[in-house]
């Protein structure tokens, strides 16, 4: 009775200490190609809370062009936009909002939660087009400001060398990006706004907005 009752004991001990091993092993980030990313700090971050997921559990793909479908994800995720302080008499649905969008995908409720915290996308937009860093800066910025209820700022423009290149609808979201520092220009001050951005860019982009959004929500600057 006593040896049976020490290998029971033993037993559920081990399976403890298993449990417990297999949680630290899943918390683990696994991503094995970004190793060599300037972006693997931030990628590994977003990952270990939740915000980005990978092609598999191996491969998160950096130098990969980001999708829309893809940016939106990563947006409303790191940003936690949601409907929860909304209601209403009939739930939403991708498709009647965006001409191009399916129900019942992985990226639909991503956009719905987008479109309903002003992110504002075109409705004919295509989930698998590229998203240009201008374009995504603009809908980080966006949805950034209203998951934090960011006052209005006065903005001394930074000069930017490339700015001609820049549609004047996104204009605005590039320098609230450059004062918030979720962009850093270079030395020879280029935004390379059409550039299709990658996915690390957009991961430290991502990184950078959430670590200005809990700054904010912990000591908030109320909007005017």
């Amino acid at each position: 009775m006593k040896t049976t009752r020490k290998l029971v004991l033993v037993s559920a001990a081990t399976l403890l200490a298993l449990s417990i091993a297999g949680q630290a092993l899943a918390a683990t980030p696994t991503f094995s190609d970004i190793a060599n990313s300037t972006a693997k700090k931030e990628i590994q971050s977003l990952q270990e809370r939740g915000f980005v997921a990978g092609y598999n559990v191996l491969e998160f793909r950096p130098e990969q062009i980001l999708t829309t479908a893809e940016g939106t994800s990563m947006i409303t995720n790191t940003l936690q936009l949601s409907l929860a302080a909304i209601s209403f008499i009939k739930a939403p649905v991708a498709s009647e909002i965006f001409k191009n969008v399916k129900d019942d995908v992985w990226y639909s409720e991503a956009f719905i939660n987008a479109h309903y915290n002003d992110v504002q996308l075109p409705a004919d937009l295509n989930p698998a087009a590229p998203l240009t860093r201008e374009q995504f800066t603009a809908y980080l910025m966006q949805g950034l400001e209203k998951a934090g209820n960011f006052p209005m700022v006065k903005l001394s423009p930074q000069p930017i060398a490339d700015e001609a290149d820049i549609d004047p609808i996104y204009q605005g979201g590039i320098q609230r990006s450059l004062f918030y520092k979720v962009n850093i220009l270079g030395a020879d001050t280029k935004f390379e706004p059409k550039k299709a951005i990658t996915r690390a860019e957009a991961a430290i982009m991502a990184f950078r907005a959430r670590e200005v959004l809990e700054a904010q929500l912990a000591n908030p600057v109320p909007a005017e």
